[in-house]
């Protein structure tokens, strides 16, 4: 490889976690009640699954939608009329809209931190230049600086000094990866409905397609996972839903008269046969709220937050709808290998903002009872997978409700009486989403460790099923910072947390509000510019986040082993994993570089199976002029230079 000019070299810093391994299963010790990493006592801060990203839905600087300190619109500290004060639920009159407040949160006043490094100090610096000291900028605490370009540092010879090394032991073995991929909530059905074929075809072969062009350089990403929204019906009922967003509603196969439309979700279908065409490996339906000829509301929503939107005598006929879809699904030749029957149990799904139901766990148990019973008397292979927590900290500690909350050992551990792991199918998997973890760089880490020891613990694989930059303490403004954020989630919920899967939520949407990719992989442009209608096709682009993601999705392909790396773990430098394919064929490594400065690195890989070695590197890089772009092929053992603020994956042929 060509050496190029700019380069520093960060000191890492190992991050320290604070979790503790349980000594016995059924003794489960008390978990703090924070976890949210904000330092107070409650996990929701919000805590919805839509893409508004902040805390208050009035304006008037608080969480709250009634002007009160507290988080509900009545005089006490919770949301749902239990005696919990550190309740999860969502206040019933927050309304969805409010994400247009976060374009003003994303105007960062973070310091910028401007750091010395000594050359003969211990932090690492080198000793080979003509000065003693040189000045960085600490781009991890100011998302607003885009430009990499005022710290980038210029050294008249970069070969002379010295890469880091980093050492891939083959020999040591963590998950084994099920895959990249994204869901097709919301706005996939409007455009599989109204859009031309030819910009339905285009945004397919981005989100799908694997096949790399003549110069090796990719057509899409290549997802071999893709949820799909099964809606509840509240489309029919149009603005009697009371959910007021129309791409918020959604159709239902199951009609009134008990009979079956498989027409409904047309759009949805549209790309699930695209997907299915480009060979995703696997297809996972995800269901907000029963049907709602089933729920006590008679509504997809509500009615109190504190027990499920199910009728009491409805739980084997919610059981047996989602049973007849999955089996229709596998007569038209696309088979539904996992099922989520509940989401984001915790949220209260009382304000009308889209189809969603509270759960309790034991509700949940029922439901999986009932759901089990009717896969098998069908002969379906289909796993049931619970229960796309909200946040992390809801599978491994009480989060605020313990009717709601620690869901590993409710569910898992055999004295507990939710405990569903004996059913045939349910397998040893637990599924969480990763919004609100991830307000400071020690959060991110000690929230996952206690995710993975707990999964260890119950010998669970971790499942990462939703993701998009929810947060009121990291709000970067610029499309690569939010692509670079994008990565350093991947990497802590893959290297860290272990996940066996990482999904993105919203594959396609709008940019309003200020919030550029913050919320979609490809933007959608109607006629009517980025707050019109979706029921006309428009045009889409591309986004860096969907390039970003391609960095993993694209080479990491379900069936990889993610393998021994060391010396790329800086949550605020240098990133990095490895991982080998079944057949030993090929090894991947990915690595996020969030220095303002390019790095260079030295990879060695040790035992490497049957006599294998490096034959040929291939580099694909994302940045902020490229997207996903193979910059060059080189012979192993050469040094490999990481540009500023990007994303680096190398593929090596064995």
């Amino acid at each position: 490889m060509q050496s190029l000019a700019g380069w520093t070299l960060f000191c890492f810093f190992m991050i320290t976690a604070c979790a503790g391994n349980n000594s016995n299963v059924s003794e489960k010790p008390e978990a703090s009640t924070q976890s949210d990493g904000d330092g107070d006592s409650d996990s929701d801060g919000d805590m919805d699954s839509d893409s508004d990203g902040d805390t208050d839905s009035d304006g008037d600087g608080d969480a709250d939608s009634d002007g009160d300190s507290d988080s509900d619109t009545d005089s006490d500290s919770d949301s749902d009329g239990d005696t919990s004060s550190q309740d999860t639920s969502v206040d019933s009159t927050e309304k969805r809209d409010s994400e247009k407040d976060t374009a003003a949160i994303m105007d960062s006043d973070t310091a910028v931190v401007d750091t010395v490094f000594d050359s003969n100090s211990e932090s690492g610096a080198v000793d080979d230049t003509d000065s003693d000291t040189f000045v960085t900028r600490d781009t991890a605490t100011d998302f607003s600086d885009s430009d990499p370009t005022d710290t980038e540092l210029t050294w008249e010879d970069t070969d002379s000094i010295p890469a880091t090394p980093i050492t891939v032991d083959a020999s040591v073995v963590h998950q084994t990866m099920q895959g990249f991929g994204a869901s097709d909530a919301w706005n996939v059905d409007w455009v599989g409905r109204y859009w031309s074929e030819s910009e339905k075809a285009a945004i397919a072969e981005l989100l799908f397609r694997k096949e790399l062009n003549d110069e090796g350089n990719p057509h899409g990403i290549g997802l071999s996972r893709w949820r799909v929204n099964l809606g509840a019906g509240s489309m029919a009922q149009g603005d009697d839903s009371g959910i007021e967003e129309p791409t918020r509603r959604a159709e239902c196969f199951l009609g009134a008269d008990g009979s079956y439309d498989w027409e409904k979700q047309a759009g949805q279908q549209w790309f699930m046969n695209a997907a299915a065409d480009y060979g995703v490996e696997r297809f996972i339906l995800f269901s907000n709220s029963p049907p709602v000829q089933f729920t006590r509301s008679g509504l997809a929503w509500g009615p109190d937050g504190i027990s499920a939107n199910l009728q009491a005598d409805r739980y084997d006929d919610f059981a047996e709808f989602m049973a007849d879809v999955l089996a229709h699904f596998e007569t038209e030749g696309i088979s539904i290998g996992e099922i989520s029957p509940v989401n984001e149990p915790q949220h209260a799904w009382n304000d009308g903002g889209q189809e969603g139901s509270t759960w309790q766990n034991s509700e949940i148990a029922r439901l999986v009872r009932e759901l089990n019973a009717s896969l098998a008397s069908r002969g379906l292979p289909t796993h049931i997978v619970v229960s796309d927590a909200a946040s992390w900290n809801d599978l491994h500690s009480n989060s605020g409700n313990a009717n709601k909350s620690d869901q590993m050992w409710n569910f898992f551990d055999p004295e507990r009486p939710d405990y569903i792991g004996d059913l045939a199918h349910v397998p040893a998997v637990i599924s969480g989403h990763t919004y609100w973890t991830y307000p400071d760089d020690g959060t991110i880490a000690s929230v996952r460790e206690s995710v993975r020891e707990e999964a260890e613990w119950f010998g669970l694989d971790v499942q990462q099923t939703e993701y998009s930059l929810l947060s009121e303490t990291e709000t970067p403004d610029e499309y690569m910072s939010n692509a670079l954020f994008l990565a350093k989630i991947v990497f802590a919920d893959v290297a860290i947390a272990n996940v066996v899967s990482w999904s993105f939520w919203t594959a396609l949407d709008r940019e309003r509000w200020g919030h550029n990719n913050r919320f979609s992989l490809i933007r959608l442009i109607p006629p009517g510019g980025d707050y019109g209608e979706l029921d006309e096709s428009g045009s889409h682009t591309a986004q860096k986040t969907l390039w970003t993601l391609g960095n993993y999705s694209l080479f990491i392909r379900p069936g990889f082993r993610r393998i021994g790396l060391n010396d790329a773990d800086d949550l605020s430098g240098l990133m990095g994993t490895a991982y080998l394919a079944p057949d030993d064929s090929e090894a991947v490594a990915v690595f996020v570089n969030w220095h303002g400065q390019q790095q260079k690195i030295q990879l060695d890989f040790e035992n490497l199976p049957n006599g294998k070695f490096v034959t040929r590197v291939d580099q694909y890089v994302t940045d902020e002029t490229r997207d996903l772009q193979k910059t060059q092929t080189a012979v192993y053992g050469q040094p490999v230079y990481l540009p500023p603020r990007s994303v680096v994956t190398l593929r090596l042929f064995l």
